[in-house]
């Protein structure tokens, strides 16, 4: 089997601060794959060190079974941050095609592309203002569209869902579990979300689990401290635990 990515022994620490803890796992390709834990779990930080952002002290980091985080893989990956990256001053559909230039696209090309996504998105009325004129939920769908249009073999997407409403999240939703290229998606997930998407307020360890393989059929548990880290499979199966990973409180 082929892997869009894969993580082995990873950590990171910031002074004393151990974020990630001897973190494992394989996402293969072609799958929706959601990485779930609570606020300070160590999502967010080892997605960054998928991107480069932040170097990870000790582990291996594989992309597309061959790759290294850096610039090559970087053209092969839209990633969607926790934080906004938006030009407040640029227009809508000129912010959209800005980054379609900078992953390698054609000035028409990713014009074409913006236009498409934004009508996707409905926001075709919106591609001429500001970026700054639109609502924080409707920026975030912008960002989307930024880290989608490229057509990237592996989608990270950090906490996709900030400042959407129900309806809006709903849409996001279809359309990365549709990708036209079949990508890869990995999705950071807060736990609170996931419940209330399937009305529950269960905190056990399995019950996460098993909304996680309802949601995604793939996924990866970071829990808050050195409790097991339990690992449902890229096919949806008996979930497994491996004690020997665990994340930094």
């Amino acid at each position: 089997m082929t892997h869009a990515l894969v993580v082995r022994g990873l950590v990171k620490a910031f002074g004393n601060h151990v974020a990630v803890d001897d973190i494992s796992f394989e996402v293969p390709r072609g799958v929706v794959y959601g990485i779930l834990g609570p606020n300070g779990a160590g999502k967010s930080t080892t997605l960054r060190m998928i991107n480069d952002i932040f170097a990870p002290d000790q582990g291996e980091i594989v992309i597309l079974d061959h790759l290294r985080p850096g610039a090559e893989a970087a053209q092969k990956i839209g990633y969607l941050p926790e934080e906004r990256g938006l030009y407040p001053k640029m227009k809508v559909g000129e912010m959209i095609e800005f980054i379609g230039e900078l992953r390698g696209l054609s000035r028409a090309e990713a014009k074409r592309r913006a236009a498409a996504w934004l009508d996707r998105l409905g926001l075709a009325q919106w591609g001429k203002n500001k970026v700054q004129d639109l609502s924080k939920g409707m920026q975030q769908k912008v960002q989307f569209a930024t880290a989608l249009i490229h057509e990237p073999a592996l989608v990270i997407l950090d906490e996709p869902w900030s400042g959407l409403d129900p309806i809006n999240a709903e849409v996001l939703r279809e359309v990365w579990s549709r990708p036209p290229n079949r990508a890869t998606h990995v999705v950071d997930v807060y736990v609170n979300y996931i419940r209330r998407k399937l009305g529950t307020d269960s905190t056990t360890e399995q019950r996460e689990l098993s909304i996680i393989e309802t949601v995604w059929g793939a996924g990866y548990c970071l829990r808050r401290s050195g409790s097991p880290v339990s690992i449902v499979q890229s096919n949806p199966g008996p979930v497994q635990s491996n004690p020997g990973l665990a994340v930094g409180a």
